[in-house]
């Protein structure tokens, strides 16, 4: 279940800094959507942030609970310039989504 999660969400990432800047501005703020595999569900979340005019911050969080309250979970994200320049995110930078 973990490979499960931490593919979904560098798949998504992937998919997401493929697009241009343009695109990625008309994301909402944030957006849930439950991915099912199986009997298995995970909720994939984005969060769009506009660090200014010609930035944005994009997270990516995948998780899924199991019982007992534990979650399976995996964040990760860019920051993306509308001249296409590409930075991942650190730890640090994406601490406050965990």
């Amino acid at each position: 279940m973990v490979n499960q999660v931490l593919e979904l969400a560098e798949s998504r990432i992937a998919d997401l800094k493929a697009k241009p800047f343009c695109e990625l501005t008309c994301l909402p703020e944030y957006d849930t959507e439950e991915v099912t595999n199986g009997a298995e569900a995970v909720i994939v979340a984005v969060w769009k942030d506009v660090l200014d005019e010609h930035e944005l911050r994009i997270v990516v969080q995948v998780y899924r609970r199991i019982p007992f309250g534990i979650r399976v979970l995996e964040t990760s994200g860019f920051r993306i310039s509308d001249s296409g320049e590409l930075n991942t995110l650190t730890d640090s930078d994406i601490d406050e989504f965990n």
